[in-house]
């Protein structure tokens, strides 16, 4: 036994190594795939979440002030997912490398993982392309919420000033 362990694989062996580990990266890929289309639909639903939360002009300010919380907390995962993606991407790479080396079959499910690290790569532009999108949205929903409550104060201030219209001229016309 120890001397068929010190001899190098037969190409038959080698070949269905290569074979296993193309088949894993490509499993490996499609998981990561299905990950970030969870998140991509996650962070989709959050930006509705954030648009439906600017619809209304008082409670604006503070659903923006959380869907920006949010939002960023998603910034820094669909980086991380990101991230996962071009490691992911790399390993199917090297995957395709090996699987020239070896049988066609690995060689065609080498090319799969390539393909699936590729449709990643595209998710993730997606994803950081909605970010950048809730990001400016929110930044613009913060601003309506501002300008809702400086609005707000200034219809206060002059109905205050109104009302103190009304009085001296009641007490004005009181003193005839």
């Amino acid at each position: 036994m120890a001397e068929l362990e010190s001899q190098p694989l037969s190409a038959e062996e080698r070949a269905e190594l290569e074979e296993l580990r193309a088949e894993k990266a490509r499993r490996e890929a499609q998981e990561e795939a299905r990950r970030e289309r969870e998140e991509l639909a996650a962070l989709r639903a959050e930006r509705e979440k954030a648009e439906e939360a600017a619809a209304s002009s008082a409670e604006d300010k503070e659903a923006a002030e959380r869907a920006k919380v949010e939002a960023e907390a998603a910034k820094k995962a669909a980086e991380d997912a990101q991230k996962a993606a071009e490691e992911a991407k790399a390993a199917a790479e090297l995957a395709l490398e090996a699987a020239k080396k070896s049988e066609v079959e690995a060689a065609a499910s080498a090319a799969e993982a390539a393909e699936y690290a590729r449709q990643m790569a595209e998710t993730y532009q997606k994803v950081v392309e909605i970010k950048a999108e809730l990001i400016d949205y929110l930044a613009e929903a913060q601003a309506a919420a501002e300008k809702a409550e400086a609005e707000r104060k200034a219809a206060e201030e002059a109905r205050k000033a109104a009302e103190e219209a009304a009085l001296a001229a009641s007490k004005y016309a009181a003193s005839f």
